[in-house]
């Protein structure tokens, strides 16, 4: 990368006087003056620098005006020093400096070091350049005790699909663009990987369009493998898993044509059932499939008008005892199935819900999203608040998260925390997760603004972060932490 620097100091001259400086060896040093920047700033792009410069903060970004740019111009300055770097070339402070052939997905990095008696380990900042279709994020709240573990997201808009690994400034870590859909970002514990799902473009013959493939990174961020379903005519963006056999779990709205007259419809409709399959990775034989056809009532539906997608399962979480607990938001509620028998367990919510609530003042859910079972063996769900059952009209337009203590004997669901956030209405996507020092984070999926929020168990947020790609929408669908 060419450097060329707008100044009538030449580099010869600053080394000239960096070796004045250090030329008496044998003179006593007084101790080191921590070096930092006083200041630094960019121009010829679409944004400035995120987050607002501290001088104590070492990673930025800025997204680039266009995604081919000449002239994009630094500043930087430090009082206690005399060298400062960029990319290995010597700059004078206080002096523009214009970055040549910058290329989208570059790291500009800025050294600063104390010289002669001033002499100290440097301090490297960045600065990394972001492609013009990029979101702009902004973190909003950063206090103490917000996890500092990575947070992975995507973000998708009409003419935006990125997932990316952001640090608690908003400064990505990683990120990738895509021209089709990309979604459910995630780290697999079992194994080291991460995956996400990636739209194919095809169209199957029931007429659906967001069949995906689910792709495996490996540490390098190298695409090692693509999973679908095996034998069904479509594999779901909503959730994917890698268990610690090495088993894939995979989602399906699988498709066929019903007799629905009981239901006063035709004897030749699509309804397309919801699918768990689970695929030994090393031979993608199946090793097991469930399917909601006769185990989830049809005639459950709590959507306005019956869907020929009935039941809409959106999340899958594989328990400890091998069972599948997973959400079906086209009945609002949630239901466990045993493996490798299939039966169902118990149903939480809905119609054929079969507990008691204790201690929820609306006694449902509403078109949840995103259910785990936590170590403490309660239930952490992000309930949207969309096609509640039953209605409960003093609930509202509320999308909260919920953490059930359930007595599996008695068929009692208690709940023991809840959060909900003032103005804030998610009608679909959305994520919630336990993090290891006890805090919550939520992603707010539909949201416009907010991307995700991570809240302590007193329920006050110490991180925020919002999103926004001009005037249109980004949809986050879940935020994640995970450790590095």
């Amino acid at each position: 990368m060419t450097i060329r620097v707008r100044t009538l100091l030449t580099c010869l001259s600053v080394l000239t006087f960096v070796a004045a400086c250090d030329s008496n060896s044998n003179a006593p040093r007084p101790p080191a003056i921590p070096i930092v920047l006083d200041a630094l700033s960019i121009s010829g792009t679409k944004t400035s620098l995120n987050p607002v410069f501290d001088p104590n903060v070492y990673r930025y970004s800025v997204i680039a005006a266009d995604d081919v740019v000449d002239d994009v111009t630094l500043t930087a300055s430090a009082a206690n020093s005399i060298l400062i770097t960029v990319n290995g070339g010597i700059l004078v402070s206080d002096v523009a400096v214009v970055l040549d052939n910058l290329s989208v997905g570059d790291v500009v990095r800025i050294q600063v070091q104390g010289v002669g008696f001033q002499l100290s380990d440097p301090i490297e900042y960045e600065i990394v350049y972001l492609p013009s279709d990029f979101p702009e994020l902004t973190v909003t709240v950063l206090e103490n005790g917000a996890s500092t573990d990575p947070l992975y997201v995507n973000m998708n808009g009409p003419t935006t699909n990125y997932v990316a690994i952001l640090d608690n400034h908003g400064v990505p870590v990683f990120f990738r663009g895509n021209s089709q859909r990309l979604i459910d970002f995630k780290w697999h514990a079992a194994t080291g990987e991460r995956s996400y799902a990636r739209r194919t473009g095809t169209i199957n013959q029931w007429g659906r369009d967001d069949n995906v493939e689910q792709v495996i990174l490996d540490e390098s961020f190298d695409e090692i493998d693509q999973i679908e379903t095996i034998g069904l005519s479509h594999t779901d963006v909503h959730d994917f898993l890698i268990n610690e056999n090495n088993e894939l779990i995979l989602l399906s709205y699988d498709g066929s044509i019903r007799d629905l007259t009981a239901f006063g419809l035709s004897a030749q409709e699509v309804v397309e059932d919801s699918v768990v399959q689970i695929l030994d990775r090393a031979t993608r034989q199946v090793m097991f499939e469930w399917n909601s056809w006769g185990q989830v009532p049809y005639e459950d539906q709590t959507t306005p008008e019956p869907r020929s997608e009935y039941a809409h399962v959106n999340s899958v979480f594989e328990d400890v005892d091998g069972g599948l607990i997973m959400s079906f938001r086209g009945m609002s509620q949630v239901a466990k199935v045993s493996r490798p028998g299939g039966q169902v367990v118990w149903r939480l919510g809905g119609r054929s819900n079969q507990f008691e609530f204790v201690n929820d003042p609306y006694s449902n859910l509403c078109g949840q999203h995103t259910v785990s079972r936590l170590e403490n063996g309660n239930l952490l769900i992000f309930d949207n608040g969309q096609n509640c059952w039953p209605v409960v009209a003093a609930r509202g337009d509320t999308t909260r998260v919920v953490e059930y203590r359930l007595d599996e004997q008695n068929m009692v669901a208690e709940l023991v925390w809840s959060y909900q956030q003032d103005g804030v209405y998610t009608q679909f996507a959305g994520s919630a997760q336990r993090l290891p020092n006890g805090n919550t984070m939520i992603g707010w999926g539909g949201r416009t603004d907010i991307l995700a929020t991570e809240v302590n168990s007193a329920g006050e947020k110490v991180f925020e972060i919002t999103a926004f790609h001009g005037e249109t929408t980004v949809i986050g669908y879940r935020a994640r932490r995970y450790p590095e």
